[in-house]
């Protein structure tokens, strides 16, 4: 076998170490939705970037077209640059140009709501609270307080989101786009009914595909299927052709789990631009296509060389698809970008435990908890799985004392937070992992159990359950769960290394040669024999 193979099948079953699904689900999920320059179902806009041509549209996200009356021609023109950029899906330089704006006039509000959301679109989101409430001193106006409510939604400052969309409503109900969003932060946390009410108010007062879809979302988790059929095909019939609704049926596809009509809708768009490539990657990763996936990705940070979290997503995706070399390339070019991001760190950590150097593994895992910000981009579950990741490294080393250390701070943070909405299942599996490597097998097992409700088919929910049973000795459970993985992805190179284990302790050799040999034969590079 090849270190990679060991690697791999050190990772899976209750015989080795716990498979870590690496939680890149929902916090992931997040993070690329806004590095595809906003995805629909999770973006905090609902727009691709803002639409000049539509500038009601553009101030309700927060940014504001028109200037003030003491900007200069210069000014102007900086702001125009900054829409321009965006309108293209490159963000980077959008922020450039909001920023330069912004210092150059520093008492215009509409440069500064301008400059928060630009932050907001590069995930910079102390910089677009900072703006927007800088804008805000100097006026206070609806399409600010829109805003700043908007980057608290993808800060996870959901409360603080939602007074500010009432504040906003309760002075002018009209304000569509604002409804939507907090319908969207209200579908987000679980809470079916009151998105509704704000989906409703949002659709009397500006019928669109958007809000018809999440509409449709909300009748799909309450079970109602006439009633999601329905808004699903109003959404449909509504604007067949424009490209931010078909992102927004990509997005209601993915959040109901159908990726090949995501991906679908993404390719139906004309002359896609870098942000709809990432996004288009990203479905193909979700569908478990790995090699599509990566070589979409590239070809959008390739066009955007100096945007850095599209960068890092192509890294990821290299990883993801085996191509180590590749990921080096894209993690260099972010290391230009900026050398101390967390994420560049953790992906580095990634990488070396790959291959099998845990030392720097562990340095570079240390180094991302050490960068990571109250509010991670990526969600509040990030922060925990990079100690369950530095965790696995210390065991593997035998410093159990370490391993234990970092297993308590993760219980710690996971008891502070209780996801809900879409955000549920990957919390739960969080949790079993936690409870696993703390001993709790039981308590795993129906945090697992849980987080199959939502999701029965999901691969990750599976493998974790199969890996909780081996850890229990239920060996023929485990197997069974194992198959359910391989019925819905045949060539799933976990469930098929985590087969040849538990035939293994079965006692069923030839069985567990079999899982092995279509192992090798689903990924050449990761067998010697």
């Amino acid at each position: 076998m090849s270190s990679r193979l060991c690697e791999l099948l050190q990772l899976t079953s209750g015989l080795g170490e716990l498979l870590n699904e690496k939680i890149y689900g929902f916090w992931t999920i997040c993070l690329l939705a806004i590095t595809a320059g906003g995805c629909s179902t999770y973006a905090q806009t609902y727009q691709i970037g803002p639409d000049t041509s539509k500038p009601s549209q553009h101030q309700q996200n927060g940014a504001q077209p028109d200037l003030g009356w003491g900007s200069s021609i210069e000014n102007a023109r900086l702001a125009r640059a900054a829409q321009q950029a965006l309108q293209r899906g490159d963000r980077v330089q959008a922020l450039q140009y909001a920023e330069r704006a912004a210092q150059a006039a520093p008492n215009d509000p509409q440069l500064w709501f301008l400059l928060g959301y630009a932050a907001r679109l590069n995930a910079r989101y102390q910089q677009s609270v900072d703006a927007y409430s800088h804008g805000l001193k100097l006026s206070t106006s609806l399409e600010g307080l829109s805003g700043l409510a908007q980057t608290y939604s993808a800060m996870g400052r959901n409360d603080d989101a939602e007074r500010l969309l009432k504040q906003v409503l309760a002075a002018d109900p009209r304000r569509a786009n604002d409804a939507l969003v907090l319908g969207d932060l209200y579908m987000r946390s679980g809470k079916y009914d009151d998105a509704l009410n704000a989906l409703n108010s949002a659709e009397k007062y500006h019928p669109d595909a958007r809000s018809e879809l999440l509409m449709a979302i909300c009748y799909e988790h309450e079970k109602k299927l006439d009633l999601a059929n329905h808004y699903l095909e109003a959404a449909k019939k509504r604007s067949p052709d424009n490209p931010e609704v078909q992102r927004s049926m990509a997005g209601y596809f993915r959040q109901v789990g159908k990726y090949q009509e995501a991906i679908a809708a993404l390719k139906s768009i004309r002359n896609p631009k870098p942000d709809v490539a990432a996004e288009l990657a990203y479905t193909y990763q979700l569908d478990g296509k790995l090699k599509e996936s990566a070589q979409l990705y590239a070809e959008a940070a390739d066009k955007l060389p100096k945007d850095l979290e599209l960068q890092l997503s192509t890294a990821q995706a290299e990883v993801g698809a085996g191509s180590l070399d590749k990921a080096q390339s894209y993690l260099k070019r972010a290391e230009q970008i900026s050398a101390s991001s967390y994420r560049l760190h953790a992906i580095r950590g990634e990488v070396a435990r790959i291959e099998n150097k845990p030392e720097e593994a562990i340095t570079e895992y240390k180094a991302a908890i050490a960068g990571l910000p109250s509010q991670p981009a990526e969600g509040n579950l990030y922060g925990i799985q990079l100690h369950m990741d530095l965790s696995e490294l210390y065991r593997a080393q035998r410093d159990e004392q370490a391993a234990s250390h970092e297993v308590a701070i993760a219980q710690e943070e996971i008891n502070s937070v209780n996801e809900q909405g879409a955000s549920r299942a990957p919390f739960l599996r969080l949790r079993a992992q936690i409870k696993l490597a703390a001993g709790d097998f039981s308590g795993a097992l129906a945090d697992v159990k849980a987080a199959l409700d939502l999701d029965a088919n999901d691969p990750n929910g599976l493998q974790l359950n199969g890996d909780v049973l081996m850890k229990l000795g239920r060996t023929d459970d485990a197997i069974a769960t194992y198959k359910k993985i391989l019925a819905i992805d045949s060539k799933n190179r976990y469930a098929l290394a985590s087969l040849g284990f538990a035939s293994r302790a079965a006692g069923r050799d030839a069985d567990a040669e079999k899982y092995f040999q279509k192992l090798a034969q689903t990924d050449p590079d990761l067998y010697v024999p």
